[in-house]
């Protein structure tokens, strides 16, 4: 399986650990690291860490590219980025130990132009000939068209390749319409897409299957420690994690996206793809390392995410 990924506004995360994260006054940082990421990066470092095909694209800043270019040297990523003038945006992560909280401060980044937008989709357009699936991820520019994941996905099912989409806010409802294979959206998104808020978990169902409605194929929602849905037209899986002490809960849902794609391509089942992507999951939230290489902690936690067949 070859995996293209796309990142629209990609950053460099910088993660610092506090003890106890105290608003007003002055904190000092347990641990500090920073990342080259973005949703649809992050997937691409974790599915290249599990040996499979993948190339990046999207738009980054020249200015401070070497992170990512290390990253992508280091990890045999392919890189089909269209440089954009001026800098990534740096996003800070404040990681509470105590309250096992995340509080993000992201940056706006650089915009690209209707130009670069138009190239983008000709690129992508390009990769179809050897690439089976991308991965369209995060969230757009303030500056950016609207409609540039939908854009991408008339591109790509043109091609008649599969295509996966995680984004909120006015660039999922306008993709949505052009039917992308798989959604991922958190409960939270999901809520926002809808409209109201969604009480409980029958309610995330409901609005789940009313995407099914619009032709997607299957919708993901997580739902941080309750675990995630996998929602199908045959199918609903419940994939509930084991407690564990969280360290960071950057790109959890960029391993459970990882963590889908590498199922596919082991040929798994829902259920069996439920509780690998969920593992995945748990091995970014657990450490810090942003790599997901070890295989045998990854099958420990697999055994111990609890599955259940709703539907």
């Amino acid at each position: 399986m070859r995996i293209a990924t796309v990142t629209i506004n990609p950053a460099i995360d910088m993660t610092i650990t506090l003890a106890e994260f105290q608003p007003g006054t002055v904190n000092r940082a347990k641990a500090t690291r920073s990342d080259p990421g973005g949703k649809a990066v992050n997937v691409a470092s974790f599915l290249a860490d599990r040996g499979l095909d993948v190339t990046v694209s999207g738009f980054l800043g020249a200015d401070n590219q070497e992170s990512f270019v290390r990253l992508f040297a280091r990890k045999g990523i392919r890189d089909e980025f269209i440089r954009v003038e001026g800098e990534t945006r740096v996003n800070v992560k404040l990681m509470d130990a105590a309250k096992q909280e995340t509080t993000d401060i992201n940056s706006a980044g650089v915009p690209p132009s209707k130009e670069q937008e138009t190239a983008l989709v000709k690129k992508i357009a390009d990769l179809c000939e050897k690439v089976d699936v991308f991965v369209l991820s995060g969230n757009i520019h303030t500056e950016s068209s609207v409609d540039i994941y939908a854009d991408l996905i008339k591109v790509i099912k043109q091609q008649g390749k599969l295509v996966i989409l995680d984004t909120s806010g006015k660039a999922l409802a306008a993709a949505l319409p052009y039917a992308p294979d798989i959604v991922k959206p958190n409960d939270v998104e999901l809520a926002e897409y809808v409209g109201h808020p969604l009480e409980d978990q029958n309610a995330i169902i409901a609005a789940a299957k009313d995407m099914l409605g619009i032709g997607i194929g299957m919708v993901v929602v997580s739902m941080g420690g309750d675990g995630a849905l996998f929602v199908t037209p045959d199918q609903i899986v419940l994939a509930v994690p084991p407690k564990v002490e969280i360290k960071t809960t950057v790109a959890a849902g960029d391993a459970l996206v990882a963590g889908m794609i590498a199922s596919m391509a082991r040929g798994y089942n829902l259920i069996e793809t439920a509780k690998w992507a969920t593992a995945f999951s748990l091995r970014i939230v657990t450490d810090l390392s942003r790599d997901l290489r070890d295989e045998r902690l990854i099958k420990e936690f697999a055994e111990k995410v609890a599955v259940k067949v709703l539907e």
